[in-house]
């Protein structure tokens, strides 16, 4: 079993396209751009869900956007009204958790660093989008340039068995727990 969660974010990955395409293509929307998109955002949730940070004790305005988020992008996938404010509403929640978790932590490592710019490039990207204001295809592009090797990166090392969602308890001082 230890070794199938291993491989657990490349399935998911995996489906997530798989079933996005599945169900854009019975509705007839079923574009490269399209399924991409809603599988990033599928594949996010499970970034977020296995990072430290939402293992921390800091985590609940990132439980709370995410959640949010949720909501939203099932408004915007029905085409229901309000999609747009609920998912910039969750937005707002997830850059000022994620960046609070950031600025608390003492040791960050590049991965961390990684998904802070790509969720500020996200909200960035979304503020512009619904500011419509121009270049908003090169705009939307870079946190896609930065989420996809992001988001393989930490599957990879996962799969690899260097496993970089396992946080240590920093706030604790003396011997680690295993050896007692």
């Amino acid at each position: 079993m230890k070794t199938l969660n291993r491989y657990f974010g490349l399935v998911w990955m995996l489906f997530a396209f798989v079933s996005v395409w599945f169900w854009l293509n019975i509705q007839g929307m079923a574009t490269f751009e399209k399924v991409s998109n809603y599988a990033g955002w599928i594949c996010l949730m499970y970034l977020f869900y296995n990072s430290r940070s939402v293992k921390s004790k800091h985590a609940l305005l990132l439980f709370v956007g995410m959640s949010i988020l949720i909501l939203g992008l099932t408004f915007r996938f029905f085409h229901w009204p309000m999609s747009y404010e609920i998912i910039l509403l969750s937005s707002v929640f997830i850059i000022v958790g994620y960046s609070m978790y950031i600025a608390k932590r003492t040791r960050r490592t590049w991965i961390d660093l990684l998904k802070l710019c790509w969720v500020l490039s996200s909200g960035v990207s979304f503020l512009w989008f619904m500011l419509r204001l121009p270049y908003i295809g090169v705009v939307e592009l870079v946190p896609t340039i930065i989420f996809w090797p992001m988001y393989l990166s930490v599957v990879i090392a996962e799969a690899l068995g260097k496993d970089q969602s396992v946080e240590e308890d920093l706030e604790s001082e003396g011997l680690p727990q295993d050896i007692l």
